[in-house]
């Protein structure tokens, strides 16, 4: 690995670690407000869970902080090819469409989890005393389970290896195409079968 990026990636690791201060102190605010619970190791455990759950947006934008960066970081890893499901693409490419996808998740789901807080829709929130900032932090959270759930399906099926895969490989950009919009199908299929049931427990 280049000098820059092993500087990229460990300035990651620090940012991440210091991540934990912040994600701590805001649940500790909640924990210790609100009377969720009288025993003390209850409190404890959702304290560090919920430290938790704050942590995984603070990580995600830390890592989307890092790959663009990488982008703009002359290296010869730029020109590795990456091989996908059905067919290879270029690092700066896979990066790319990564960043694209995690913007795109996130503004969704931001939106999305500011409209059940401003209508009050999850009756556990709605309990609890919260300043702007902590419902900020809880939105975000709710936002990094979102997207790490639907990029766990696409990005783990575009990697998915079968045997045939290392001769489809050779198939190039196009082959990496075709897997990107077979994974955004398992996806949209994955979805629309949830929303079925869904459908079916309410009728």
């Amino acid at each position: 690995m280049d000098a820059g990026f092993e500087t990229l990636y460990s300035v990651e690791s620090i940012l991440i670690f210091l991540a934990t201060i912040p994600a701590l102190w805001i649940s500790g605010r909640i924990i210790l407000r609100n009377p969720i619970s009288q025993d003390r190791s209850t409190r404890l455990f959702l304290w560090l869970a919920l430290g938790g759950f704050f942590l995984i947006a603070l990580v995600d934008l830390i890592s989307l902080l890092r790959d663009v960066i990488s982008l703009a970081i002359p290296s010869d890893q730029n020109a590795t090819v990456f091989p996908l499901f059905l067919g290879t693409t270029s690092w700066q490419v896979y990066v790319a469409i990564v960043i694209a996808m995690g913007i795109i998740i996130y503004s969704f789901a931001i939106y999305y989890g500011q409209q059940l807080i401003l209508k009050q829709g999850l009756p556990v929130i709605k309990e609890l005393t919260l300043s702007s900032l902590e419902q900020g932090f809880i939105v975000l959270g709710l936002a990094g389970l979102f997207n790490h759930m639907l990029r766990g399906i696409v990005l783990n099926f575009i990697w998915l290896r079968i045997p045939m895969s290392t001769s489809i490989s050779s198939e190039g950009y196009i082959g990496s195409f075709v897997g990107w919009i077979i994974a955004l199908l398992v996806l949209a299929i994955v979805i629309i079968f949830m929303n079925e049931q869904l459908k079916s427990e309410n009728g």
